[in-house]
C-alpha cells in the first residue's frame, strides 16, 4: 500500500474512531438530562460547525473565483458535480426529508444508549451497512450479492448470542438501537438520491438542523426535568458529542470517501463497532459474557463479509 493510500485509510478511520468514543461519551449524559434533550443539543450542535464550515467554503471559492455572486436564492447551494443543479426549494426538500429519518434513528440511538451499553450499541448500529442493500433490494428492486445474505444471517445469529443476558430476547435498549439502524440505513439511501442535485454540506446542515429540532419537539412533549445547570454541566458532553463526532468526523469522512473505494471505506468505517466496545470498556468500565463477545465478533464478521469484494474490483 502506497503512502498516500495509507494516510487516507487513516483518515477514514478517524471519524470510526470518533463516532465509537461518542457512544460511552454520550451515555454520561445521562446523569445531566434526558436523551431527547441531550440529543437536541448535541444535533444543533453539530448543525452551526457545519453552517460554519459551509460559509467559510462560499467564502473562499469566491475569492479564488470559483463560484460567481448570484442575486437568485436558487443557485445558493451548490450542486454536486454527479447531477443537475435542483432548485433552493428542492434542496430544502431533500435535507428536511432526510433528516426526519435521521432524527428517527438518532432517539432511537440515543434512548437505546440509555438502556444498553455503549458496547452493544456499537455493533447494533452497524448492522445499517448490512440493511442498506437489503432495504434497496425490498423497496428499490436492487439485485442483492450473495454476501449480503451471509452476513445477514450471521447478523441475527450474533444478536441471538448478544441478547445472551436477557434469556436470549433482545432487551429493550438492543430493541430500540436496533430500530435505529433500520432508520439510519433509510436516511443513507435517502442521502444518497438526495445528494445528487446539491452540495454534500448544504443538504447535512438542512439535515441536521431538521432532525434537532425534531428531537427538541419531542423532548418537549416526552420529557421534563431538563435545566440550564444540566446543560453547562454537560457542556463539555455536547460539544464533543457535536462539534467533535458530528462535525470533525463528518468533514474526515467526506475527505477520506474521496479517494477511496466504497467497500474499502465501509468496512474502515465500520470498526466504530470495535471502537464503542473498547471505550466502553476503558470509559464506563462495561463488560460483556462470552456470549455477548461471540455476537459482537458474528456482527463484525458480518459486516466484514457483506462489504466483501473481489481485489480485482477494489483496485478499480
Amino acid at each position: 500500500m502506497d503512502r498516500s493510500k495509507l494516510l487516507n485509510n487513516l483518515l477514514l478511520l478517524t471519524p470510526a474512531l470518533l463516532w465509537g468514543s461518542s457512544f460511552s461519551v454520550r451515555k454520561m449524559a445521562a446523569a445531566y438530562m434526558t436523551p431527547l434533550f441531550f440529543n437536541s443539543m448535541r444535533l444543533y450542535t453539530g448543525f452551526i460547525f457545519v453552517l460554519g464550515v459551509y460559509l467559510l467554503t462560499l467564502i473562499l471559492n469566491r475569492k479564488k473565483g470559483e463560484i460567481p455572486e448570484v442575486s437568485h436564492a436558487d443557485k445558493l447551494a451548490e450542486p454536486q458535480e454527479t447531477g443537475l443543479p435542483k432548485p433552493l426549494s428542492y434542496q430544502i426538500a431533500g435535507g428536511v426529508a432526510c433528516g426526519i429519518v435521521f432524527a428517527l434513528g438518532s432517539i432511537c440511538q440515543q434512548w437505546g444508549l440509555y438502556l444498553t451499553t455503549a458496547g452493544k450499541t456499537g455493533f447494533i448500529t452497524t448492522l445499517y451497512t448490512i440493511f442498506v442493500p437489503l432495504i434497496s433490494w425490498l423497496f428499490l428492486k436492487k439485485k442483492v450479492k450473495k454476501q449480503i445474505w451471509i452476513g445477514a444471517i450471521l447478523a441475527v445469529t450474533g444478536l441471538f448470542f448478544i441478547s445472551a443476558g436477557s434469556g436470549f430476547r433482545l432487551s429493550m435498549g438492543d430493541t430500540v438501537v436496533f430500530i435505529g439502524a433500520i432508520f439510519f440505513a433509510m436516511q443513507i439511501i435517502l442521502t444518497g438520491h438526495f445528494v445528487q442535485h446539491t452540495s454534500v454540506l448544504f443538504l447535512n446542515m438542512v439535515q441536521l438542523a431538521t432532525a434537532a429540532t425534531i428531537s427538541l419537539i419531542f423532548s418537549f412533549v416526552l420529557e421534563e426535568g431538563n435545566s440550564l445547570n444540566g446543560m453547562l454541566d454537560a457542556a463539555g458532553i455536547i460539544l464533543y458529542a457535536g462539534v467533535v463526532c458530528i462535525g470533525i468526523a463528518y468533514v474526515c469522512q467526506g475527505i477520506g470517501l474521496k479517494k477511496a473505494s466504497p467497500s474499502v471505506a465501509a468496512i474502515i468505517l465500520s470498526f466504530e463497532s470495535v471502537f464503542g466496545a473498547i471505550f466502553g470498556a476503558l470509559i464506563l468500565h462495561e463488560r460483556m459474557s462470552g456470549y455477548q463477545l461471540l455476537g459482537s465478533g458474528l456482527i463484525f464478521a458480518a459486516i466484514m463479509i457483506a462489504q466483501y469484494e473481489r481485489k480485482a474490483d477494489i483496485n478499480k
